[in-house]
């Protein structure tokens, strides 16, 4: 029986779960050190750090050792276009005669990266597939125009074997018997024109230990599966399910293609690709975890504080606990607390108890020992690869000129940890079948309301707040003089600027009610007197606040002098707004500015205006462009990218990037289409 491992130290918790960390010359020229040597260099007292002089003068060549070990490593990575800074692509773009297409970083590298080979086997459908996938990084589900074409038997027309069929048990009728026509109408692969209503046209899982020569293998949301279409082509296509699960036969259509038409032809390529991910709610965590997160433990005992400085005039002190949630299956929360506290324990009071604090959320398949854990590194920078699954932190930051003066910083942070496959950053790892296919980062979701509001020792100084990689599908209120949201998908947002007034005697630090988000897709927004400035949002909301900077973005929302006292607006998509009659308060600029309406894939076009309705918040492909966006919207940014809330993701670029490699790919007069498969699902199992 399998015992569960426990962790009595926080040092063995952590190298479980982060990875290492950078090294350190100084360790190990000081462990080379004869042992006489090392305890004879006793620490000052005085000195701030407690270090010998010896360790010192080690420290001294130790940094310089370490600098000059990851000048090394970055010149080897910088020997190949997978691992390379992303300015020297372009060179090796130059050095290999590859045209570079991809807007994405990662796209950009598989296309130097596989050049060669992708020649090599040009014009082939496998890596057509291949350079749609790493371009755009889709999944592809491709098919040949002439296979799609409704033809009849002819002669020398070869059909292919049950095996390749994958139906080795349909019985052939003996050769020596004359042929029943409606028999032979029933064998798999025979070309025909009609459909044949005694059968299903769907795709179907094959088993891997015995695959066909037809069977394909695709990715299936996080999964590889392999797969294959049964009674294909002429049997009853699934009306249901559209897209690339119907492989039924048409006549040839030569209108131009796009994404809806001209698709059946022998001249066509076509590809097949599920809508874009967006803002996914993937994975939930409930009211339970987000109140342990943001309730903090009893404040450690001075009695136990340990003697490890980290900093001057502070004491580093951490605690793990943890907290079982049952859903389907008991879930365990692991909840780490650190702290930052004042050296001496006569300055000890309710607000530096929180001066400095951070609480750290992970999850575990295996319980922890809840006890006090002491890490051994130090409190900065420790935390850079979301190797966690939410972080909140609050810190208070003095003025130069007066301590009594300052402001107040909190953060909450989203993070990739144990999302998909329970290990750290496994959000953006490539599959173990493609590794020029990416896994899309998902970011956590918050299933109830999100509450931040000011240190409850400290209402007089100012809050900033600052929220960031994260899926609210309730409310999110916050309570500060300045808030910057960042990669936030929220459902509702709240802001509260309240703040006690300082006594008539000090100076007053009055800062303004500022709101700003970038990468952000925001359904509703309770008005209020406040300043908003966007930059590459979406924004699905009538408008009222004080003053609004917006900037690639798209405004769903009415956009009145009424609502709106002082607007600045450029490079953006405003389909609402009031008209062509400005105030003078109002900045606009007309060349970039569009009011044309946009088009999502989850959008109900309501009293002649398309909206995102909230039922769809949260669903894939919500607030996503469609193909049949207009191109000021698709390519309306300041860069030619694509306006909104997924600017950074480049789902319009990713698309068009496809089309223009695969045409120096394909033989001479067939084209490629890509159409967004709104109905996109695993192949049925048997």
């Amino acid at each position: 029986m399998n015992k569960t491992p426990k962790f009595n130290s926080i040092e063995q918790l952590w190298k479980s779960i982060v990875k290492p960390a950078d090294y350190q010359a100084v360790d190990h020229l000081w462990k080379m050190l004869p042992g006489v040597y090392r305890e004879r260099d006793e620490p000052d007292q005085d000195r701030e750090g407690k270090k010998g002089d010896l360790k010192l003068y080690l420290e001294g060549f130790g940094i310089v050792l370490d600098q000059v070990k990851k000048n090394l490593d970055q010149r080897l990575r910088d020997t190949s276009p997978l691992t390379c800074q992303s300015w020297l692509l372009p060179y090796f773009a130059d050095m290999l005669d590859v045209r570079l297409v991809s807007p994405d970083i990662e796209g950009q590298r598989q296309e130097i990266a596989n050049a060669v080979s992708w020649r090599q086997r040009k014009g082939t459908v496998a890596v057509c597939v291949e350079i749609a996938e790493a371009v755009g990084q889709m999944p592809i589900i491709a098919y040949e125009g002439h296979n799609s074409v409704a033809t009849n038997p002819r002669v020398g027309y070869r059909q292919p074997t049950m095996i390749e069929l994958g139906e080795p048990n349909w019985q052939e009728p003996p050769k020596d018997q004359p042929k029943d026509p409606s028999r032979s109408a029933e064998r798999p692969g025979t070309p025909a024109v009609t459909v044949d209503f005694r059968k299903l046209s769907a795709p179907f899982e094959v088993d891997e230990q015995r695959p066909t020569p037809l069977s394909v293998k695709s990715r299936f949301g996080d999964e590889e599966i392999l797969w294959q279409h049964e009674n294909a082509p002429h049997g009853v296509p699934e009306q249901e399910y559209p897209g690339y699960r119907d492989v039924s036969m048409r006549t040839p259509d030569m209108r131009t293609p796009n994404w809806r038409e001209g698709l059946y032809h022998p001249k066509r390529f076509r590809l097949y690709t599920p809508v874009a991910e967006g803002f996914l709610k993937e994975y939930g965590i409930g009211k339970t975890a987000v109140n342990r997160l943001l309730t903090p433990m009893p404040p450690p005992d001075p009695d136990d504080w340990k003697e490890s400085t980290t900093k001057a005039n502070y004491l580093y002190h951490s605690k793990i606990d943890e907290i079982k949630i049952r859903r389907s299956s008991t879930l365990t929360y692991i909840f780490i607390e650190e702290r930052l506290l004042p050296e001496s324990i006569d300055s000890m009071d309710n607000a530096s108890l929180e001066r400095i604090i951070r609480r750290t959320l992970i999850t575990k398949n295996v319980p922890v020992s809840s006890e006090e854990l002491q890490r051994p590194n130090d409190w900065a920078d420790e935390w850079q690869q979301n190797d966690f699954l939410l972080q909140w932190e609050r810190h208070f930051v003095p003025d130069s000129d007066d301590y009594a003066k300052g402001i107040w910083y909190t953060s909450v942070k989203g993070g990739t940890w144990n999302l998909i496959a329970g290990e750290p950053g496994s959000a953006g790892k490539s599959l173990t079948e493609r590794q020029h296919l990416k896994k899309e980062t998902r970011w956590p979701t918050l299933i109830d309301n999100l509450d931040i509001i000011r240190p409850e020792t400290d209402v007089l100084h100012p809050h900033y707040i600052e929220v960031k990689q994260l899926t609210l599908m309730n409310r999110l209120i916050l309570s500060g003089e300045q808030c910057i949201l960042t990669i936030v998908a929220v459902k509702s947002l709240e802001a509260k600027m309240d703040r006690a007034q300082p006594p008539a005697s000090e100076e007053s630090q009055v800062v303004p009610a500022h709101v700003k988000a970038t990468h952000c897709l925001i359904q509703n927004i309770t008005p209020g007197n406040l300043i908003f400035e966007l930059e590459y949002c979406t924004v699905n909301t009538d408008w009222t606040c004080s003053e609004l900077r917006a900037s690639d973005c798209i405004l769903l929302g009415e956009l009145t002098v009424k609502g709106v006292e002082l607007l600045r607006l450029r490079y953006c998509c405003a389909p609402e707004l009031a008209s062509s009659a400005w105030p003078e308060n109002w900045v606009i600029h007309k060349d970039s500015v569009t009011s044309e309406q946009p088009i999502f894939y989850d959008s109900e076009n309501y009293h002649g205006r398309h909206s995102l309705f909230s039922k769809f918040f949260g669903e894939r492909g919500f607030a996503v462009l469609h193909q049949n966006c207009p191109a000021s919207i698709r390519h309306g940014a300041e860069d030619g990218g694509e306006l909104g809330a997924f600017h950074d993701r480049h789902y319009c670029g990713r698309q068009d990037a496809v089309l223009e490699k695969l045409v120096d790919f394909l033989p001479v007069g067939m084209l490629p289409v890509l159409i967004i498969d709104r109905y996109w699902q695993a192949p049925l199992t048997r």
